[in-house]
């Protein structure tokens, strides 16, 4: 990681004061890591009521920040929303988002 790639991911995910962004890491640790695959959102229940938690603007703009490629899909058969994830080319770009999930 060079210096310029360090600052836009520092920007990203610390606050002004130096503190890991909550949102961010939250959204990271709620994310399913499956080979290349991130599954990004996730279905929350409380009582009747049922709410979409999606974490791929997150995930996609570490990714952008650090240069690595990547490409959306689902694979649901009806284009539900549960199995919406960011597929990505090199095991780096896996390996550098398990490194922020910690």
């Amino acid at each position: 990681m060079n210096e310029k790639q360090k600052k836009k991911v520092d920007r990203i995910y610390y606050t002004k004061k130096g503190h890991v962004n909550s949102h961010v890491h939250y959204g990271l640790r709620r994310c399913f890591l499956k080979g290349k695959k991130i599954f990004t959102k996730e279905w929350n229940k409380s009582g009747s009521h049922y709410r979409l938690y999606d974490a791929s603007g997150y995930v996609t703009s570490l990714l952008d920040a650090m240069g690595y490629k990547w490409t959306t899909g689902n694979d649901s058969p009806r284009n539900g929303a549960e199995k919406f994830y960011v597929r990505v080319y090199s095991q780096k770009a896996v390996d550098f988002l398990t490194e922020l999930r910690r």
